[in-house]
């Protein structure tokens, strides 16, 4: 993230297809046009604001545009009252980030493997 625009993120494309397998059926041509519409999707609600990625809360998730082998990363993240999100890593498990006021199964906080 260069912290200035969306430059190297992408769209995440619509269901089924958001899932890598289901994704690496599809032919160039089909994978093309549905990144394209994905793509539309991610600039009408994801933005940078003050160096910061900010998603309106509709739409898709983001997707970086290059595949990683080995990483590490490194997140610092702010979400409302009573929000629910996370960070799939390669699709699945996803890294919780929640509200932990909401009691329940949040209140342990955020970090956590989910759909593991």
């Amino acid at each position: 993230f260069n912290g200035k625009d969306l430059t190297n993120w992408k769209g995440l494309l619509k269901g089924p297809y958001d899932n890598p397998a289901k994704r690496a059926t599809l032919s160039a041509d089909e994978l093309a046009k549905l990144q394209a519409e994905a793509d539309e999707d991610m600039k009408k609600h994801w933005s940078v604001q003050d160096g910061i990625l900010v998603f309106d809360g509709k739409g898709r998730s983001l997707a970086t545009a290059k595949d990683y082998a080995d990483f590490e990363m490194y997140v610092d993240w702010k979400i409302e009252k009573n929000g629910d999100s996370g960070i799939y890593v390669r699709g699945t498990p996803q890294i919780q980030i929640w509200d932990p006021a909401m009691g329940g199964q949040n209140a342990v906080g955020s970090g956590g493997l989910f759909n593991n």
